[in-house]
């Protein structure tokens, strides 16, 4: 059956709205987060992209540099519930799977009187931290984590759900989610046996925070300098933001793609691999020409292009394999030719 393609028409109005959609988004986003326009660009591609199923994002980088702060302000951009839309999970060394899941178990819980200690079993439901009305989840510093909150987000970014327990105890599925925003610092923690290849093709999109200016600050530290410290702690909500990804990013697989641009992103994944390969991980990933149209389908939406050109496809196998290498402890040096290495085959 052949994909039917949006009308041209139809394409020019779904392109502005996701342009006013992304300048709605930044704008919102540089009032909290100074002199990353790469991870905003990368947050605003991740919901447009989410349309069947979710997309993950990764932000890389040193302590300090922002990560948190980033990935917990983006769903209150988007003017989503804090208690009932958002799982944000703990970097908690002491997580269990049973609190993670809500699962019900048994603990012993110990009592003292009169000099002597007397020991009790007792039923203990968790609520579980993700639920089936979540839209965004959210592992902060997933390799400083619990075993179990790692696994369940290597679970999640590789099977797109996860299954946990209910209110009734009813142990549920869950794959309705919009986006898995992960961040991770002191590089190269998380070891490679973690992230097998079908864990790291799933990785969409990544970005490394805080790199140095050629002054040898960051933009965020030399703003600070240059206005005493002063930056707003306040965000304004725009649940507009969140209607229109939830009503519109459907349009996104129906952006017709030039058969020229599909080559050359078959190209572009030939030469991703490669360069994967040439940092110690084999990947043959055979799914990442599909998920490089795609993001250069967004990222030409929101910047306004007139068609999928070849400059989005470098981008979009640019943010792709600077979360990959990012996860894997590759440092900024290393980063810095990989523009012009995915270039040159175009």
């Amino acid at each position: 059956m052949e994909k039917e393609f949006i009308n041209p028409e139809a394409l020019s109005s779904f392109r502005s709205r996701a342009v006013d959609f992304y300048s709605v988004f930044r704008e919102a986003m540089e009032e909290v987060i100074i002199g990353e326009p790469d991870a905003v660009e990368m947050a605003a591609a991740l919901l447009l992209g989410g349309s069947r199923g979710a997309m993950t994002g990764i932000l890389c980088g040193d302590t300090g540099t922002g990560k948190s702060k980033f990935i917990e302000s983006v769903p209150k951009v988007l003017g989503l519930d804090k208690s009932q839309q958002v799982a944000n999970i703990p970097h908690k060394l002491d997580l269990t799977p049973s609190q993670l899941m809500g699962k019900q178990e048994s603990v012993t819980k110990s009592y003292s009187e009169s000099g002597s200690i007397s020991y009790e079993d007792i039923s203990v439901k968790h609520k579980a931290m993700i639920g089936d009305t979540t839209k965004i989840i959210l592992f902060d510093e997933i390799n400083r984590t619990s075993p179990a909150a790692l696994n369940a987000a290597l679970k999640i970014i590789q099977d797109g759900y996860i299954e946990v327990y209910n209110d009734l105890n009813q142990l549920i599925t869950v794959n309705d989610f919009d986006l898995i925003l992960c961040s991770m610092n002191n590089y190269g923690t998380i070891s490679t046996s973690d992230l097998d290849p079908a864990i790291l093709s799933r990785l969409s999109m990544g970005v490394i925070m805080g790199k140095k200016q050629d002054n040898g600050l960051t933009a965020a530290a030399e703003y600070l300098w240059d206005n005493q410290g002063q930056i707003t702690e306040e965000i304004k909500p725009h649940p507009n933001l969140y209607k229109f990804i939830a009503e519109d990013r459907k349009y996104v697989d129906r952006v017709p793609v030039s058969k020229e641009i599909i080559e050359v992103g078959k190209k572009v994944t030939k030469q991703a691999n490669e360069i994967m390969a040439d940092h110690g991980f084999e990947t043959g990933d055979g799914r990442l020409s599909y998920q490089l149209i795609k993001i250069a389908k967004i990222l030409s939406l929101i910047n306004n292009h007139i068609e999928v050109n070849d400059k989005d496809i470098i981008r979009a196998a640019y943010f792709n394999l600077t979360g990959k290498l990012g996860a894997l402890g590759v440092k900024y040096a290393d980063l810095d030719s990989l523009k012009s290495d995915l270039s040159k085959v175009v």
